[in-house]
């Protein structure tokens, strides 16, 4: 058998017809007596997709704080008298 974990947050995803048809299709593949638990829990790891988003976030700030310390970029602001605008920072994958 196998026993799965799911984060509540996604716990919807798992309702009792589509737990039913995943038992069914892993009872297809290994056995009538193959046996499936999943179990609703408080998530204490990210999932892949929310550490790249962590990632990104902090290359997103890292990048703004870089550019508000470079030398060139403030000399431009004070002698135009011009204003960064944070919300325009995107990042560009390389």
């Amino acid at each position: 058998g196998i026993h799965l974990l799911i984060d509540v947050k996604h716990a919807s995803f798992a309702n009792a017809t589509q737990r039913q048809q995943l038992a069914k299709a892993l009872q297809q593949k290994f056995g009538s007596t193959f046996k499936l638990k999943i179990e609703e829990c408080a998530s204490a790891t990210n999932t892949p997709a929310e550490k790249t988003a962590t990632q990104q976030e902090q290359a997103l700030a890292a990048a703004k704080n870089h550019l508000m310390a470079d030398p060139h970029v403030q000399n431009i602001l004070e002698n135009f008298g011009g204003s960064l605008d944070e919300n325009s920072i995107k990042l560009v994958n390389s």
